[in-house]
């Protein structure tokens, strides 16, 4: 006659095993090996950081901007070393999280396809844009 276990069987089973147990699931312990990083550092240094990749991207947009401008009066408004400015300009307004960026991205999808015809859905950059 095969016996089940009784209740008091698995919570005494299971009041063990959570005592002697070496996975003490806590925040900001790494489940993998077991090391402790503490969120709230690690949060505070990230934004940190963050704060100083932004105060370094805020002169390189204005930079960008300043370059188009010169660019434009040097050459027709759709010149392809325009359209090379305003990929990076793009990529720093994305990166900064700005709205503006999306006009940014089209014009230099203009200026490419004048050069490159159909061959612009071989830019990687452009396959995201519809």
């Amino acid at each position: 006659m095969e016996t089940h276990p009784q209740a008091e069987d698995i919570d005494r089973v299971a009041h063990h095993m959570q005592i002697n147990s070496v996975f003490h699931i806590n925040p900001g312990l790494c489940l993998k090996c077991c090391s402790y990083r503490d969120l709230e550092s690690s949060s505070a240094s990230a934004n940190k950081a963050w704060i100083s990749i932004r105060r370094e991207l805020q002169p390189a947009m204005e930079h960008c901007k300043a370059s188009i401008e010169i660019l434009e009066k040097l050459y027709n408004p759709n010149h392809i070393v325009i359209g090379y400015e305003l990929v990076k300009l793009s990529s720093i307004q994305l990166s900064l999280g700005e709205c503006a960026a999306v006009d940014s991205i089209n014009r230099p999808c203009d200026i490419f396809s004048c050069y490159y015809g159909s061959y612009i859905q071989d830019f990687p950059y452009f396959h995201s844009i519809p």
